[in-house]
């Protein structure tokens, strides 16, 4: 009997151990890992795509803050968001020219300015002559040109006295496993950079769950979140860098972590910024 009750003990410890692997598997698979995947998207670093980054590259990349402004009782009260993402692509006489994603610039009304805060502005922390309403103050005003909602996609000018840079379009779609590079303002951060590669083949749709029309994207793995839309993609495949893609959204986990990130491709601006120039015509 005694012999019994040993091998009943045993089957029970063999079946704890077994269940408690199993739920260390499934934790680590299900809560772990994507926190881990999430992590190494966001510090990854490509130091030969770091090294192409020159200044004119990195002085094309804006911050895009909305300025809504309301009247209570007899005062005006401002409100700043914590911005989005934008590149510079063209400049004409003294007016330079930026893409962003729609959905950015689509709440616009007599009540909301959008502004332009360069890469080389001082961060607001170590500004001191004065509060809020004069950092953002010394920055321009933005006026949206043109956009098309199917694409997500907009163009916004401004002028400003600095010399900032200007970055292309290619002339052909990004490949699968394409490293990338993209700087934008995650969160309320500033021009983080992260890198990555194209990781579908073809484009896909997708729902920003913003109450715009589905778009057809192409994914990576460069980290973003929210903050980074209208951000560009660069690739550097002649050495020089080039806009592959316009961040619009990305997609995460059941645990809100970032799985990947999803961009119009060059092919869809490249038709965007032609309708663009024939509808100016007109």
């Amino acid at each position: 009997m005694a012999s019994v009750n040993n091998n009943s003990n045993l089957y029970l410890r063999i079946l704890l151990i077994f269940t408690a692997a199993v739920i260390a598997i499934v934790t680590a698979v299900l809560f772990v890992l994507p926190a881990l995947y999430e992590n190494d998207c966001k510090i990854r670093v490509n130091t030969e795509l770091e090294s192409k980054l020159t200044s004119d590259v990195l002085n094309a990349n804006i911050c895009i803050i909305q300025n809504k402004s309301k009247i209570i009782g007899n005062m005006e009260h401002l409100t700043y968001s914590a911005g989005a993402s934008g590149v510079i692509f063209d400049k004409k006489a003294g007016k330079y020219y930026a893409l962003t994603a729609y959905h950015v610039v689509s709440e616009a009304d007599e009540n909301t300015k959008f502004l332009v805060q360069p890469y080389t502005a001082q961060p607001y922390s170590q500004y001191d002559n004065g509060g809020i309403v004069e950092y953002y103050g010394q920055f321009p005003a933005a006026r949206v040109e043109y956009y098309e909602e199917s694409r997500d996609l907009a163009v916004i000018s401004f002028y400003s006295s600095e010399s900032l840079g200007l970055v292309s379009v290619a002339e052909s779609d990004a490949e699968k496993g394409t490293d990338i590079a993209v700087i934008s303002n995650p969160e309320g951060e500033r021009f983080i950079h992260s890198f990555g590669n194209i990781i579908s083949n073809d484009t896909v749709d997708f729902s920003g769950n913003d109450g715009l029309v589905n778009n057809y994207v192409i994914q990576h793995n460069a980290y973003i979140a929210p903050g980074s839309s209208g951000s560009a993609v660069l690739s550097f495949e002649d050495g020089k860098a080039e806009i592959v893609g316009i961040n619009i959204g990305g997609g995460t986990n059941f645990m809100g972590k970032f799985s990947y990130g999803a961009m119009i491709p060059c092919q869809q601006i490249r038709s965007f910024l032609n309708n663009w120039r024939v509808a100016e015509k007109q």
